[in-house]
């Protein structure tokens, strides 16, 4: 603000080494004007600098309070404009930083069930494979019983994982063929 603007006992936000121009800064602090100086730095232009003390955002002095000199461009605006022109701005970051905060929640949830349903899925493909290695058991078994009923002797029978396997001399003797010795 103008030094000319300033008034002694009123409530100011204030910002250290504020930039010209931008977005109005959310984060000022609120202080109480207690005098106004000028003060001339020799052969640049004068600056006019204001002793302050730092209150709560309700109006009370901060704990431990001590005044501080402050350079008058740093003081933004009248505390009650401040906080009017504030309250939307920190309405929109609340606002923008709950919806980072559901979508965060959701991609945490989509994340979680993807995990659930990869774990389904292994489950599924594992209960998949027992079921048709017992069903290749189980044919193979009724096989090597009808190779028994039919007339092949048990110990010449062998049933693998994939293959009944039967000795060529039981197929000859049971074929009826005779060896060659």
């Amino acid at each position: 603000m103008k030094a000319g603007s300033l008034w002694t006992g009123s409530d100011y936000a204030w910002v250290e080494y504020r930039g010209r121009g931008g977005p109005l800064p959310t984060y000022a602090k609120r202080v109480k004007v207690l005098d106004i100086r000028s003060v001339d730095r020799g052969l640049k232009k004068a600056e006019t600098r204001v002793e302050v003390m730092f209150l709560e955002d309700d109006g009370t002095p901060k704990d431990g309070s001590s005044t501080r000199e402050v350079r008058a461009r740093d003081i933004l605006n009248f505390w009650d404009d401040y906080a009017a022109e504030r309250e939307p701005i920190l309405e929109k970051q609340r606002e923008n930083e709950r919806k980072w905060e559901e979508e965060r929640a959701a991609v945490m949830v989509g994340r979680f069930l993807r995990g659930v349903q990869i774990n389904w899925e292994q489950r599924e493909r594992i209960r998949i494979a027992r079921e048709r290695q017992e069903a290749q058991v189980k044919h193979l078994t009724r096989i090597h019983n009808v190779l028994i009923t039919r007339g092949l002797k048990k110990e010449c029978i062998t049933v693998g994982q994939h293959s009944v396997t039967i000795s060529i001399r039981e197929i000859e003797r049971w074929l009826g063929i005779e060896t060659s010795k």
